[in-house]
């Protein structure tokens, strides 16, 4: 039997991905603007076909979330497990018609949390060529725009250097 197959997605405005299985790795990737998961959707028989494993585990974040969500909806017999790194964007619209006291907290909450913190998701998405131009033109520019999100978004209370070393923050901006 061959061991499950690995598929990891991280998207902000493009989806790619990695798939891994028995030691060998196969990049996908695409340069173009992708405005609905289903895309990738499609392709998961490709994968599995592909690397020849009936099964697999999906992992993702930001837009991968989402991708990721899609595929083991579409895919239940052959997606086995996933990792989420966030709740997928789109929860945040989809309310229940019933929704149960904990869930309308959670809702009102987010209510007061999206013009303030998610703005961003509002630029990148009207105008995401204005943003990417400035963030990748200015190192300072993007360091500034990363950092400011860990601190906003994680449970430092305003003191991002109680969760995050500068080592780390640094390490984060390196890699993006």
């Amino acid at each position: 039997m061959q061991a499950p197959m690995a598929i990891t997605s991280r998207s902000s405005s493009t989806i790619g991905g990695t798939l891994t299985t028995g030691g060998s790795t196969k990049q996908r990737s695409t340069n173009s603007r992708i405005s609905k998961p289903k895309w990738m959707i499609s392709t998961s028989t490709s994968f599995t076909s592909a690397v020849k494993a009936p099964q697999f585990g999906a992992h993702g974040g930001d837009w991968g979330s989402t991708v990721t969500e899609q595929l083991a909806r579409s895919h239940p017999d052959a997606v086995v497990a996933i990792h989420l790194t966030d709740v997928p964007f789109g929860h945040l619209f989809e309310k229940p018609h019933d929704p149960s006291p904990a869930e309308r907290q959670f809702f009102d909450l987010n209510d007061k949390w999206l013009p303030k913190e998610g703005a961003y998701a509002t630029i990148r998405s009207s105008k995401p060529q204005s943003l990417a131009h400035g963030l990748n033109d200015s190192p300072a520019g993007l360091a500034s725009w990363l950092v400011e999100k860990f601190r906003a978004w994680s449970d430092c209370d305003g003191e991002i250097e109680s969760r995050f070393t500068k080592d780390e923050l640094l390490t984060q901006v390196m890699i993006y």
